[in-house]
């Protein structure tokens, strides 16, 4: 059997060929698509832009793995070349290998029972003996016409297939008739992987949707045209949501919070109905959320192993901190300390200081009063050489006075009776003067006597009124 790999490039190639036959040109299915002529309706070139988005990576990466169904995506790639014309004995070599897997596919994943022409139970087809025949569209199911690889969605109401002649005869205008299942369905999917708990748990999901066809045109020409391709959508869509709602939750929690996830998936792709999704979800419905025995063992031990790390990691952080406040308050104690100490230190130097000072004022002040009393003894002794002198130079003035007027006997009384001061004349005949008299001091007495009065020898005579100096 060929690779999945190998399949999806002979699709390919085979989708290739029809649109450079409808003119179709580019470097990619997906331009080659724009490029058709007639234009293609958007929703087939929608498919042909999902069936390149696998194949590049798939051909051009080495290593890369399709995460999808590969029976849907072949089935996809079928049905586009369906779409594009492709004759049935040319798909039937390549989808022989594809039809037991997708024939299980949809037994597997729909709920219900139809008698279908396909495999597909959202879609009755019948291309036989059409010509004339009336065919009702209903709420339950409704009618639509193939015609030139497009789809004519009926209104409710009767309708019949028309026919029309040309050269070659009477040649139906209706390729084929398709009556689509308006009810709910339901669809079963299960995870092959790739959905893991927040805790990293890889769990096995299998989910119940109950789906039915939006009653819209376009949803309606979607699924008639291709079926499956809207199915994988919205079975995508749910994973992508269980895997992003399931991340959430760790496994121990999971089954306890499984009506949350349903309740969350629900809402989420009732909101996606607005992206071209043709299917709306009404129920959802989580059958098994299971791990893998060893697995969860696996997950335990490591979780054991990771708690122990983490509390020696914790352990050895605690004691790393504790070390490191010790030594920052004993770096903080030391610093204080010879704050401290520098402070005794400026306290000590400051008192000693002031203690300096005090000494130094004390000695100066001292000084002062020795230079004070030095200062006016000295002045005591300036004023008495000065006084001594002033009377030195009076006494001289008195003589000089006495000896020009030659009244020397006047000035020895004086001095006699003043001062008690005796002037012994020298015998000079040639001068009178006193200047040169040597100064007798008297003997001392008894204070009893009574100082002696002078002879008349030794007197000198008296003097008239007119003699006596004025």
């Amino acid at each position: 059997m060929p690779s999945f790999r190998d399949q999806v490039i002979d699709y390919t190639t085979h989708i290739e060929e029809r649109l450079e036959a409808l003119g179709g040109s580019g470097g990619g299915l997906r331009e080659k698509a724009e490029n058709a002529q007639p234009p293609l309706n958007r929703h087939l070139i929608a498919r042909i832009r999902k069936i390149g988005m696998v194949r590049n990576p798939l051909v051009h990466e080495r290593g890369y793995q399709f995460e999808g169904s590969e029976s849907e995506f072949l089935a996809l790639c079928e049905s586009v070349l369906i779409g594009l014309g492709a004759q049935p004995q040319k798909l039937q070599s390549m989808s022989n290998s594809n039809a037991e897997a997708r024939n299980s596919l949809d037994q597997a994943h729909m709920g219900g029972a139809m008698d279908n022409t396909s495999s597909n139970i959202w879609v009755e087809v019948d291309d036989e003996n059409i010509r004339g025949n009336t065919y009702e569209s209903t709420l339950e199911k409704r009618l639509v016409f193939y015609a030139g690889g497009g789809v004519t969605v009926k209104p409710i109401g009767k309708h019949k297939a028309g026919s029309s002649f040309s050269l070659g005869g009477f040649l139906p205008t209706v390729d084929a008739i398709g009556l689509i299942k308006m009810t709910s369905g339901h669809i079963k999917i299960t995870s092959n992987g790739g959905i893991t708990t927040s805790d990293g748990i890889p769990v096995e999901i299998e989910i119940i949707l109950s789906i039915k066809v939006l009653d819209n045109v376009p949803a309606i020409t979607r699924v008639a045209l291709d079926a499956n391709a809207e199915q994988i959508l919205i079975r995508n869509s749910a994973l992508t949501e269980l895997r992003t709602v399931i991340g959430k939750y760790g496994y121990q929690n999971l089954n306890a919070k499984l009506s949350e996830i349903e309740r969350e998936v629900k809402e989420t792709m009732l909101l996606n109905k607005q992206q071209e999704f043709s299917f709306e979800v009404s129920y959802v419905s989580i059958q098994k959320a299971t791990a893998n025995d060893a697995v969860i063992g696996e997950h335990a031990l490591r979780i054991a192993q990771v708690t122990a790390e983490k509390a020696v990691l914790e352990h050895s952080q605690e004691l790393l901190k504790m070390k490191f406040d010790a030594e920052n308050a004993k770096r903080v104690a030391e610093r204080n300390a010879e704050l401290q100490y520098t402070k005794d230190i400026a306290a000590i130097n400051h008192l000693n200081a002031e203690k300096q000072v005090d000494q130094q004022i004390r000695l100066m002040e001292k000084g002062a009063e020795k230079e004070i009393e030095l200062a006016k003894i000295q002045a005591k002794t300036e004023e008495h050489k000065f006084n001594t002198k002033a009377s030195q130079d009076n006494m001289k003035l008195i003589v000089d006075v006495v000896n020009n007027r030659g009244q020397q006997d006047v000035l020895l009384q004086l001095f006699q009776k003043q001062y008690g001061i005796t002037l012994n004349a020298n015998d000079s005949s040639s001068s009178n003067n006193l200047s040169d008299a040597e100064i007798v001091k008297p003997p001392p007495t008894d204070a009893k006597d009574k100082p002696s009065t002078p002879t008349s020898a030794d007197s000198p005579p008296a003097e008239s009124k007119d003699d006596q100096p004025g």
